[in-house]
């Protein structure tokens, strides 16, 4: 991103993780202030999938981008749920928690 936009060129960013996963941590006050240059220059647009992301972001830069939730529906694909006593959920766990996990705490209550 930081090449491109170095060479005039305008920058779409739809951020899906968090901005500094992979930056050493000696190097994230210079990343976001980076990212804040590229994100305050108008030919550039970001925005993030997840309020979460979108907070974390705020938080590190002052920065309040946009959330767009992924909607995928070039898949085709559709979902009727039948089991009223089931939950569809991912089974990657995420950044902060084990969707499981989560849910096997509060069945148990």
């Amino acid at each position: 991103c930081r090449l491109l936009s170095y060479f005039g060129r305008p920058v779409v960013g739809y951020i899906s993780t968090p901005i500094s996963v992979y930056v050493n941590s000696d190097d994230r006050a210079m990343f976001y202030q980076q990212f804040y240059d590229m994100a305050l220059d108008p030919r550039h647009i970001f925005a993030v999938t997840t309020p979460i992301f979108a907070e974390w972001i705020t938080y590190a830069t002052g920065i309040a981008l946009p959330v767009v939730r992924p909607v995928c529906t070039y898949t085709e694909a559709s979902y009727w749920p039948v089991r009223a006593r089931e939950v569809l959920m991912l089974r990657t766990v995420s950044l902060f928690w084990d969707t499981e996990c989560i849910l096997n705490h509060f069945a148990k209550e």
